[in-house]
């Protein structure tokens, strides 16, 4: 097998491999949901998400974004009312959750509740989301699936608003909601006067920056191999051109 053929097939093989490990869903089967979160004096969070759902894929799966002053306790699902179980996988900053469901073809809808509690601190506060790991399957009419989003803050917190996504203060004091177009990874809400807390220590390097995750290993892949392939390739043409060369 010549050297370019090698390289070929190893670049190959890395990208199906690559591909077969990071495989998500086409999309996330929703045709609507609502997220609602009820922080506390103590800066305890309860989240409470309820998922629509056309269908259950088999590899339907969930993440959230794991922040340093945001520890997320560990989540309940429920399909239809039933406990579902789910195994985690770490791909730093997400955390990525496949819950284990029976599969549901066709137009066989469920109800998908998704329970946690986050326990935040500081003046910047950040409440990740759990939301889906594939886009959101396109409403009716090909338009996009709303995502209801509301959260109470505690009255004792004078002051305090959602900086992030945008949210609009309702009625009732310290309650913040909003109809969105697409998912915010996380809520964040800033405490005015500022609390006099130590700032919380980055999980990750690239914490606050957001992380492609696995593209950025299928990069670094690529480039190793490309490094490999030019000097093999130079080789073979190298090699090519002194057996096609006349003798002296």
């Amino acid at each position: 097998m010549s050297p370019l053929r090698l390289t070929r097939c190893v670049a190959a093989a890395t990208l199906a491999a690559w591909g077969s490990a990071n495989a998500q869903p086409a999309v996330f089967p929703a045709r609507g949901a609502t997220i609602e979160i009820s922080v506390d004096s103590t800066g305890k969070a309860s989240v409470s998400e309820h998922w629509r759902l056309a269908g259950v894929p088999p590899d339907l799966s969930l993440q959230y974004l794991e922040t340093a002053c945001g520890a997320v306790s560990p989540i309940v699902f429920a399909l239809d009312g039933a406990s579902v179980g789910y195994r985690t996988v770490r791909n730093a900053p997400w955390v990525v959750l496949r819950p284990a469901m029976a599969v549901r073809n066709g137009t066989g809808a469920a109800e998908l509740r998704v329970d946690y509690l986050v326990q935040v601190n500081g003046s910047k506060l950040s409440i990740p989301v759990v939301m889906p790991g594939a886009p959101l399957e396109s409403g009716a009419g090909g338009g996009a699936v709303a995502v209801e989003v509301s959260i109470s803050l505690p009255p004792s917190w004078r002051g305090a608003r959602v900086v992030f996504p945008q949210l609009h203060p309702t009625e009732e004091p310290g309650h913040w909601s909003a109809r969105l177009p697409a998912i915010p990874s996380l809520v964040r809400v800033r405490r005015d006067p500022p609390v006099d807390q130590a700032p919380c220590a980055p999980l990750h390097a690239d914490e606050g920056g957001g992380s492609s995750g696995p593209f950025e290993r299928i990069f670094f892949a690529f480039v190793a191999t490309v490094v490999l392939w030019v000097p093999l390739y130079m080789l073979w043409v190298r090699v090519g051109r002194d057996a096609g060369s006349p003798s002296r």
